[in-house]
């Protein structure tokens, strides 16, 4: 989203944090997913235009990685099974970027000695169509990464200066 290569403050942050020791880096990581989760979480409910998205993209293990060389923003990562039986990893993908609808053959089995029968619908009606730079999440974190990597390195610029104070990171 963000090139590091463009801005030599991003630049001057990765490499301070990739010198300092372990309890100021972990305290900077942890500061800053504190701050970023809630916010990126509320952001995807807010978003979310369907039920389905909401259940899927937002309430579906939205998190942040942060870590030595930026913010990583995940959405639908939990693998704990919705109510139809399919986890929101599985078909975040379909969520956030749609799918092809089409006509299909649905085969209805044999039940108590009734024979059983073939039809045809509308299959994947549920999703939206198929958009490569997706509907909710993609488009929401390019909004927010510029204000995600301020937070980041104002962060950790003040973590950084807690330490240097002697207050405990």
């Amino acid at each position: 989203m963000l090139d590091v290569r463009e801005s030599r403050e991003l630049q001057a942050a990765i490499l301070a944090l990739r010198q300092m020791d372990r309890v100021t880096a972990r305290a900077i990581f942890k500061a800053t997913r504190g701050a970023i989760v809630p916010e990126w979480r509320e952001a995807l409910a807010a978003a979310a235009t369907t039920n389905f998205e909401m259940r899927v993209l937002a309430a579906g293990g939205a998190r942040a990685d942060v870590k030595n060389d930026g913010v990583t923003l995940k959405a639908a990562q939990s693998t704990r099974k919705l109510s139809g039986g399919a986890s929101p990893r599985d078909i975040g993908h379909a969520a956030e970027f749609g799918g092809k609808w089409h006509r299909g053959q649905v085969d209805v089995p044999a039940q108590n000695g009734r024979r059983g029968f073939t039809y045809e619908r509308m299959l994947n009606k549920q999703l939206k169509p198929r958009r490569s730079k997706g509907w909710v999440a993609w488009p929401l974190a390019a909004r927010l990464a510029p204000r995600f990597a301020a937070l980041w390195v104002q962060t950790l610029v003040w973590v950084t200066y807690e330490a240097f104070e002697g207050k405990t990171p």
